[in-house]
């Protein structure tokens, strides 16, 4: 073949990888076209963040068992996010969590739980083919997370976002979030700020833009902002009632997909003697649960996020955690922001290195000695 042959082949394949070129650098058509966003990271210090509050790093890695320190897990040390809040004129967010500018960079820092997989520049969930950007011509508060359908995460990651904006005196005109479970409905409506014609569902728009994104950033990272356990228990316990009721309270996992005590029901006949209740949160109002631990002298649970409701417990309250294989401090480092009397039992079953989701057996020795440990007495 002669020379010619081959610098016109070059020429071809160079026309062709500029064609493809020129697509990658306008992002959002190929966005559209393949459900696939090539996109570049910007810093959001671009965008003027006005800062909210720093969140300290939680490092007291000591708790109470009768089984001595020797069993629990200190927790890793972790980076710690600052709070701020970002208006982007013209930006873009996905019901995944995901914020970007108009040109379809990436804003890191808006970003909720930026996945570090995506470093080298491409998001492809959970969009189809021709995903449809719907255009807002207001001022729109930006409220998905990429774990919002979770219900720690939704109480304190999601919830905790509109008072920083009200906090700073934003109020955007519609509010960009998830409404699917029950828990989100009912808490948005006793939160009483935001009306149902207000609320742009994220499932029905998984992609929207607005004229201006007002973007709350909030993530916990280490310990549990007190701004933001006390903007919970402002918003929520005003509407609690006081009971004598069921003070003494056991939360079960029956009916959770993983991780679940597999001696629970002799747990719960074991508990019974000591006067505590068995409760399934997944069957209550929202109300309810904030009611039930308000109430409670005593908190005893595997962990999971039912016990997220600690938050809404008195100083003092007793907790007892149960654990699989190793523990993790998530609820230990709550309580210390709380001041409640915190206590763990783990399990001696399973992965003592790694936090898995496996299901694990609680002795019932143990827990007769945890209960003695921690001054709890039968009834």
């Amino acid at each position: 073949m002669s020379a010619r042959f081959f610098k016109r082949r070059g020429l071809k394949v160079f026309k062709r990888l500029a064609w493809v070129m020129s697509w990658l650098v306008r992002p959002i058509s190929v966005w559209r076209w393949t459900g696939i966003l090539p996109f570049r990271v910007s810093s959001f210090l671009e965008f003027e963040p006005l800062h909210f509050h720093d969140q300290a790093a939680f490092n007291d890695s000591k708790s109470l068992s009768y089984q001595g320190d020797v069993l629990w897990t200190p927790p890793p040390t972790t980076n710690v996010v600052v709070s701020h809040v970002l208006e982007i004129k013209n930006g873009m967010a996905t019901q995944g969590g995901y914020v970007f500018d108009e040109t379809g960079r990436l804003i890191k820092e808006a970003s909720h739980k930026y996945r570090e997989q995506h470093q080298w520049g491409l998001v492809s969930r959970p969009y189809s083919l021709f995903p449809e950007v719907k255009k807002f011509n207001c001022q729109v508060g930006i409220l998905t997370a990429s774990n919002h359908q979770i219900y720690w995460h939704w109480l304190f990651e999601v919830l905790p976002r509109f008072g920083m904006m009200e906090k700073i005196g934003k109020k955007p005109e519609k509010y960009y979030v998830q409404k699917r479970y029950r828990f989100q409905r009912e808490s948005l409506d006793l939160l009483g700020e935001v009306s149902p014609e207000a609320i742009i569902d994220c499932e029905q728009f998984p992609v929207i833009s607005g004229s201006k994104l007002i973007i709350p950033c909030h993530q916990i990272m280490g310990n549990y902002p007190t701004w933001a356990c006390q903007f919970l228990r402002e918003r929520f316990l005003p509407q609690s009632v006081k009971s004598n009721e069921n003070t003494r309270i056991y939360i079960s996992r029956k009916i959770a997909q993983h991780r679940q005590v597999t001696n629970e029901s002799e747990i719960i006949n074991l508990l019974k003697t000591y006067g505590i209740v068995s409760v399934e949160l997944e069957d209550l109002p929202f109300a309810e649960q904030v009611n039930i631990f308000n109430n409670a002298e005593l908190v005893v649970g595997p962990h999971g996020g039912g016990l997220a409701n600690l938050v809404f417990c008195s100083k003092g309250t007793k907790v007892i955690e149960l654990f699989p294989g190793t523990t993790i401090d998530a609820f230990f480092a709550l309580s210390r922001v709380l001041e409640l009397d915190y206590y763990f039992l783990r399990s001696r079953d399973g992965n003592s290195r790694n936090f898995d989701h496996g299901n694990y057996k609680i002795d019932l020795e143990e827990l007769v000695k945890t209960l003695e440990f921690a001054g709890v007495s039968s009834k």
